[in-house]
């Protein structure tokens, strides 16, 4: 990772190296001295008169020196500034891509559930047409019932008056009762 042009990774290594070798060479053991020792791997004061890994706390611990050194900002040189330009170029790259497969995926989701929804559309228009033709039937089917009970209640109207001619003809004088069939 670079930042202001150093690379933060190779610094840090190189100062836990050199912080470690001080402390091995002067046999400190973890104290104020340790502290003291990161000062000296460093030596080294920001413009914002920090020390690195100490921040502003570093004035409460060590006094800074008249000609002390100060970390300079580098400029970018126009490779990294390259190479950062080819990894934002990169990353678009990549973003727009991904914005692409997303809305793909969503339209391809979206035409699936249009092709759905029409296929339960489709299946309950049948069933609607299935009720419709049964409740036809049952139309059909009562008004037959219907005409049926009409039959029977004029049959039922013409007995009854076949039976009142036949027993006032039986009560007409000179007309013999007529016999069942068990009287006979």
């Amino acid at each position: 990772m670079h930042v202001r042009g150093i690379h933060i990774q190779s610094s840090t290594a190189f100062l836990k190296e050199k912080h470690q070798s001080l402390k091995m060479a002067k046999q400190v053991l973890p104290s104020q001295e340790d502290d003291s020792l990161s000062l000296e791997a460093v030596r080294v004061w920001t413009e914002k008169d920090t020390v690195y890994r100490l921040g502003n706390s570093a004035s409460l611990f060590y006094e800074k020196s008249i000609n002390h050194t100060t970390l300079k900002k580098s400029p970018y040189t126009s490779s990294i500034v390259s190479q950062l330009q080819t990894e934002l170029h990169s990353t678009k790259t990549e973003l727009h891509s991904a914005e692409n497969r997303l809305q793909q995926q969503q339209l391809i989701s979206m035409e699936e559930q249009q092709q759905r929804m029409e296929e339960q559309t489709t299946q309950l228009e049948q069933q609607q047409r299935k009720m419709e033709e049964q409740e036809h039937r049952m139309e059909k089917h009562q008004r037959m019932l219907e005409a049926k009970c009409e039959m029977m209640e004029d049959q039922k109207q013409a007995l009854l008056g076949l039976q009142f001619q036949k027993a006032l003809k039986s009560s007409l004088p000179g007309h013999p009762p007529e016999l069942h069939d068990s009287e006979k």
